[in-house]
């Protein structure tokens, strides 16, 4: 039975190993900036995901992620969890999502948002290695549509930091399955104790009737 506790104990934690979730920070630096006509150095697009690898494949994708964040103007942009703020309406779309260690990050999407009363939209579409746009439009008659283009280049840089991550179930459940084994070794011996005492108890009691009998 110790060996049943202590060998699922390790093979949950082996799994949590590949299965916690855990959050990585992202930065792109330097695009090409198309109504300017001109490269900014100095220009970032900045967010974090977080996500576990449940198939322990290596690769972090669409469906295993359980956030998704672009850094955007004042707020953050939730690219998974769009909110409902009155009088603004929200929408979100990940299309593509894609991170590895080895081939590094690759995603697509949208995210807009738009005020029901005025008509106003602002929205920001991405995708990674061509382009990310960021404009506004009115439902006013005579308001005038803008937009701003910025391109990948060759001399776009990603810098990507991971975070610590958190305890997932899988390891928690090792751990409870590691303290029920151990409990139970500890009863065990506690039990085998007990036994061995009573049987030693009841042959002293056995040895002292028959001493007992062939006294006068």
């Amino acid at each position: 039975m110790k060996r049943l506790f202590l060998g699922a104990a390790a093979l949950l934690t082996c799994a949590a190993a590949h299965s916690q979730s855990a959050t990585w920070t992202f930065t792109y630096t330097g695009f090409y900036d198309n109504e300017a006509q001109v490269y900014r150095p100095d220009l970032t697009l900045k967010g974090e995901f977080t996500g576990a690898d449940l198939d322990a494949d290596g690769v972090i994708e669409r469906t295993e992620l359980s956030g998704f964040q672009l850094f955007h103007g004042f707020f953050p942009l939730d690219l998974l969890n769009c909110p409902t703020v009155y009088p603004d309406s929200y929408g979100c779309t990940v299309e593509r999502f894609f991170f590895s260690e080895a081939a590094g990050l690759d995603f697509s999407g949208d995210h807009y948002r738009s005020n029901m009363h005025t008509g106003n939209t602002e929205y920001l579409r991405f995708a990674t290695g061509i382009s990310w746009v960021t404009g506004h439009y009115s439902g006013r008659a005579g308001s005038e549509p803008g937009s701003s283009v910025f391109f990948w280049t060759p001399q776009t840089s990603l810098s990507i930091v991971s975070s610590v991550p958190e305890p997932g179930q899988a390891t928690l459940l090792a751990l409870g399955l590691g303290a029920l084994a151990f409990g139970g070794l500890r009863r065990t011996r506690r039990l085998r104790y007990t036994v061995r005492f009573r049987l030693s108890r009841a042959r002293h009691d056995r040895y002292l009737r028959r001493c007992h009998s062939y006294l006068p």
